[in-house]
């Protein structure tokens, strides 16, 4: 995940008021989903009768393991001191009501634009010298999912004696999980998200 995250990212807002940031745990996916599978053909008389077709055809099997997970919180920063109090860390913008929070599409770039800079806003806030009303975590990332497969060719010598030849394929889809977006306003990358993981 992106290290830009981590810019005072879990600091309280307020010292005096520990409620004010409680939210979703670090990390914390609301479903999480892995699924396991195995499958050996049936195989029909014709080619079980048929030497050279049995010994090519026969005694495959397949597994895989596909796995999901939903997006992770993240904490949106105002990046600045809104209450004048000689600290920034950890103090949050407004959310503005009726901005959508989400965004779709890329940047000139190819950078993934994700949280809206518009729907937050952190001059109302140090205008009237006072913390923003965004909550702790209150923006999710996006979701992930990975299928990993594996295919096995078995080899019977003997009614005792065999040998698996195998064959595995990681994200076999060739997908590339997003990473995390930049949550500091005063990031001139604020709600894009610069990294994802390699495909295959």
């Amino acid at each position: 995940y992106n290290n830009n995250n981590a810019d005072n990212n879990q600091e309280v807002e307020d010292p005096n008021n520990l409620r004010t940031s409680y939210g979703p745990s670090d990390g914390m996916a609301r479903n999480r989903i892995t699924g396991l599978y195995s499958y050996q053909p049936w195989v029909g008389s014709y080619i079980r009768n048929h030497r050279a077709l049995d010994r090519m055809l026969n005694r495959w099997s397949f597994q895989g393991v596909w796995t999901y997970r939903s997006g992770l919180p993240n904490n949106v920063l105002a990046g600045i001191d809104e209450v004048h109090n000689g600290r920034s860390s950890g103090q949050r913008p407004d959310y503005v009501y009726g901005q959508p929070v989400y965004l779709s599409g890329v940047d000139s770039k190819g950078n993934v634009r994700w949280l809206n800079p518009a729907a937050f806003n952190t001059g109302i806030p140090q205008k009237q010298i006072r913390y923003g009303d965004l909550g702790f975590n209150a923006v999710w990332g996006p979701d992930s999912y990975n299928l990993d497969v594996s295919a096995v060719k078995h080899v019977q010598f003997t009614e005792r004696q065999r040998i698996d030849f195998r064959a595995e394929f990681f994200n076999v889809l060739n997908h590339d999980n997003l990473g995390q977006p930049i949550v500091n306003l005063t990031d001139p990358n604020f709600g894009k998200i610069l990294t994802r993981s390699s495909p295959r």
